[in-house]
């Protein structure tokens, strides 16, 4: 450490500096007037004897901070070199103590194996001990308990088997009713397709072109009953199709068509046969509405959607909403046009040899023919008629004969108007009521029997075929051949027969035969009141 001399240096400069003032050549005048020049002299020499005792006293406490910061150094080696004396001392000492360490660290070692050496040894012969003890205690249990549970297993075992019977039998009853229910569904589903398919026409007095099956009807609505329970947003396009259904045979038609709407909505994905099941169920209704211009967009729209599929189902469906369309057209009175569609259907499908869609063609025929009678054109009335009977007749199915015996028994009927229109032509009046009589009596023979016609579109299909061979008889002058099939016609069709027959007396009148007839009718009609 060096002692800032420079400092001491400063301070005696400062000290001095007054008194060199005093001595200057340039202050003598102030000077002069107070001191003389040896008082002065005497002055400097005292100051310079300060100096110098200042220098000295200077001196020696320079040599006393040099031997003191010697001193300070000696200490400070002294020191340093007792400080790496302690650090060595340090360094041995912590070799010592990790040797230490690792002599306490294996012989906890060795004394935590002894230990579990020896509380393995203890567990082992405590174990082997226990298995005897338990073994023993174990086989004396099962030889006093043996019986007891052997009991008990059996009746568990009986329990257990019982039990899985049980489940077996739930399981298959819980089958078994959905089973039964997938069938009522889709019987009832079939049921309702049966009598959707019923026209809301008639295509002459007193005939209906279908009627309701009141037994499939009845089981419609049970259906419909049992859907109460269930919320109607889970119903099924079926279901909501089933519903539809029967509030159309309940005569809640706008409910009807908003089922069956709702059946198209929830039936974007299903099958083609179920779409245009649903679309027909929509066009029955519109119709049953007398909105007959929604109705036949539909029919268009089921022709245009599904012409090309070759299910037959679907086919039998187009094939009829085209016979539709065209009594939508006679309901709006353009026969024409009536008469254009049932041309095309028999175009679509006169040589399909699907049976329900050969029964739609013939049934189209027989409605064509009916409405050009309607307009006056007999000849081609009686010319589609033929065409009917000559192109169905090996058919016998139970649908298609019923249209043939009506093709057959209009045949007839316009033969018997042509004899009267040409009465006085002996020959050609013979002739259309030879024709006339061999219609009738061969639509008679594709009748359904008398005591096999329980449903009332037969029994009034044979009445009327039996009127009208009976008033053919007649004007051939066979009065006594006409009796029988005449009562058999009012026995089967009762007055409705009756007053068919009597609105045909009042076509192109023929007096006095027309009268005597009536004068029959009569006889017999009473005759079965009584």
């Amino acid at each position: 450490m060096t002692f800032p001399f420079w400092r001491i240096r400063f301070f005696l400069l400062l000290i001095l500096l007054p008194a060199w003032a005093v001595a200057a050549p340039d202050g003598p005048a102030k000077a002069a007037t107070t001191l003389t020049s040896s008082e002065q002299q005497a002055r400097i020499e005292q100051l310079q004897e300060r100096l110098q005792a200042l220098e000295n006293d200077l001196q020696a406490q320079k040599n006393a901070v040099e031997i003191m910061a010697a001193k300070l150094e000696f200490t400070r080696g002294g020191i340093d070199s007792r400080m790496y004396d302690f650090s060595n001392l340090l360094s041995s000492q912590s070799t010592h103590t990790t040797w230490v360490g690792n002599l306490v660290a294996i012989g906890a070692i060795i004394s935590t194996l002894l230990v579990f050496v020896g509380t393995f040894a203890t567990y082992v012969s405590t174990g082997n001990r226990a298995k005897r003890e338990a073994r023993g205690v174990a086989k004396k249990w099962f030889a006093e308990k043996t019986d007891h549970l052997e009991q008990e297993i059996e009746v568990l075992l009986a329990k257990a088997e019982a039990a899985q019977e049980s489940i077996a039998s739930h399981h298959d009853k819980v089958l078994s009713d959905a089973q039964t229910a997938s069938k009522v569904m889709q019987d009832a589903t079939a049921e309702a397709q049966a009598f959707m398919r019923v026209s809301k026409a008639k295509e002459q007095p007193g005939l209906e072109v279908n009627q309701i099956d009141t037994q499939s009807s009845a089981f419609v609505h049970r259906a419909n009953e049992s859907l109460k329970s269930k919320p109607e947003k889970d119903f099924t396009p079926d279901e909501h199709y089933i519903r539809g259904a029967s509030l159309y045979h309940s005569g809640n038609l706008q409910a009807a068509l908003d089922s069956f709407e709702a059946a198209l909505v929830h039936a974007t994905n299903a099958p083609s046969v179920d779409q245009v099941k649903y679309l027909m169920a929509r066009a029955f209704t519109l119709d049953a509405l007398h909105r007959y211009d929604e109705a036949n967009a539909t029919y268009d729209q089921i022709d245009e959607r599904f012409s090309q599929d070759p299910s037959d189902a679907v086919r039998e469906q187009v094939a009829t909403g085209l016979f539709n369309k065209g009594i939508s057209l006679g309901e709006l009175g353009q026969f024409n046009q009536a008469i254009a569609v049932y041309g095309y259907l028999d175009y679509r499908f006169g040589e399909d040899s699907a049976p329900q869609v050969r029964e739609q063609v013939a049934k189209g025929l027989f409605n064509k023919g009916y409405k050009l009678g309607k307009q006056g054109k007999i000849e081609d009335e009686i010319a589609v008629y033929d065409d009917v009977a000559r192109r169905f007749s090996p058919e016998y199915t139970p649908a298609m004969r019923s249209h043939l015996v009506r093709a057959l028994n209009h045949l007839g009927v316009q033969q018997i108007r042509l004899a009267k229109a040409n009465w006085n032509e002996r020959a050609l009046k013979h002739q259309h009521l030879k024709a006339a009589a061999a219609a009738l009596e061969r639509a008679l023979s594709q009748c359904v029997p008398e005591e096999s016609a329980l449903i009332r579109s037969d029994q009034y299909d044979r009445a009327s075929v039996c009127g009208n061979l009976a008033y053919c008889l007649f004007l051939s002058d066979e009065q006594h051949a006409a009796k029988e099939p005449l009562h058999a016609c009012l026995k089967l069709g009762g007055h409705e027969l009756l007053d068919a027959q009597r609105a045909h007396l009042a076509l192109n009148r023929l007096e006095p035969q027309d009268t005597q007839f009536d004068g029959l009718l009569e006889q017999i009609w009473v005759g079965l009141q009584e």
